[in-house]
């Protein structure tokens, strides 16, 4: 009966049980330069105001021009007032048709 226990014993088997730390060298080292790139990227954009603009409130103006619609039509025009928090939409008319309403 003593050799069928050792027998028994023998053939358990044994689980030994390792720690593996959640972030060796190489995935820390690359999760380090990921978040501090994130961070740089984040600070950047709240230094030049970029980061808040889609947050922000826009002014649309609207109205009719005949002559003087091409100067809302120019890029940088339209990055100025954007800057303001300003938008302008221009309906395009003849001269007479701004001055007495018609559109």
């Amino acid at each position: 009966m003593a050799d069928e226990q050792d027998q028994q014993s023998a053939e358990i088997p044994v689980l030994t049980v390792r720690h593996m730390p959640f972030f060796d060298r190489g995935s820390l080292r690359a999760f380090t330069v990921a978040v501090t790139l994130a961070v740089a990227c984040m600070v950047g954009l709240a230094g030049s105001g970029s980061l808040t603009l889609p947050f922000a409130h826009i002014t649309t103006l609207q109205g009719e021009a005949a002559s003087k619609a091409d100067l809302f039509d120019d890029l940088q025009v339209q990055r100025l007032l954007l800057k303001h928090n300003i938008q302008v939409h221009i309906a395009r008319a003849g001269s007479r048709d701004v001055a007495i309403g018609n559109i």
